[in-house]
């Protein structure tokens, strides 16, 4: 079994609502990186210029660093700035042993990790799903292409989800199943934690306990009753603004549209009128 942290996301506490690309937004977020622990971090994204990217989302400017897939996200109405390092940004940082560092720096302040796992010679995803634990996770879904089969356990919009792959040929990597564990918000935060207390292949055997994995080539090497668990809070806001972003504001669109509301008044009468209440207070 190879594992690997193939995702990182994090968000820090700096309000560049409104800003764009221009003024000093990129040397603000490069200040609070450093004064928070991120200089391994900073350096190894200072060896290549970074592409400019529009808004997305709740977010109103970004930056890519294409080589490493990594994505900077600030402004818009979010009152923070949100980090992303895909699986090749991770595997750099760990080549350029900069990615304990870095996962230190943002356990506290996590909003999504994937932990992989590679087994060679372990049969299809649904063989390796079908004989884990029942009454684990009851939303499953699969899907097939020309490029591979894959199964997912658990739900896609849901604080955890796995995801198990396996590539075709000529895939490089066909023949080798995938078991992608995915970890939001505090369940992020619970799980960066552990990899540093007590190390990846502790994390790996309670993800495997958490999923109820049962397949004969899933050996993680420890033996531990323990499952990743954690308390539900959202230091930063960033779920209850994927929230807002995904339900409620399709939610007020459709009753505009359906004549339910006028959306403009319900916003005055309920929301902004409770903001200038508090704010007298």
């Amino acid at each position: 079994m190879d594992a690997k942290i193939d995702y990182l996301s994090f968000t820090l506490p700096l309000n560049l609502s409104g800003a764009g690309h221009d003024g000093n937004a990129a040397a603000e977020i490069n200040d609070r990186l450093r004064a928070t622990g991120f200089e391994d971090f900073c350096d190894f994204l200072s060896r290549e210029m970074p592409a400019r990217r529009g808004g997305r989302g709740h977010y109103g400017a970004g930056y890519f660093w294409q080589t490493a897939h990594i994505s900077i996200w600030w402004g818009g109405i979010a009152n923070h700035v949100l980090v992303e390092i895909a699986g090749v940004g991770c595997q750099m940082l760990r080549d350029d042993a900069s990615i304990l560092s870095t996962l230190i720096a943002a356990q506290t302040r996590a909003t999504r990790i994937d932990v992989a796992v590679d087994l060679p010679d372990a049969g299809k995803p649904l063989d390796f799903v079908s004989l884990r634990k029942k009454n684990r996770f009851a939303s499953k879904a699969s899907y097939e292409s020309a490029s591979g089969w894959t199964e997912y356990v658990g739900s896609m919009k849901a604080s955890r989800f796995a995801r198990v792959y396996l590539y075709a040929e000529p895939h490089p990597r066909a023949g080798v199943l995938r078991v992608e564990h995915v970890l939001r918000d505090e369940y992020a935060k619970a799980t960066c934690s552990l990899i540093l207390l007590q190390g990846l292949k502790e994390a790996v055997a309670q993800l495997g306990n958490t999923f109820g994995w049962q397949h004969p080539r899933w050996q993680p090497g420890i033996t531990t009753d323990g499952k990743i668990t954690a308390q539900r809070h959202d230091t930063h806001g960033s779920g209850t603004l994927r929230w807002l972003l995904k339900a409620v504001a399709p939610a007020l669109i459709k009753a505009h549209k359906d004549g339910l509301i006028d959306v403009q008044a319900w916003m005055r009468q309920y929301v902004l009128s409770e903001i200038d209440n508090t704010d007298a207070e």
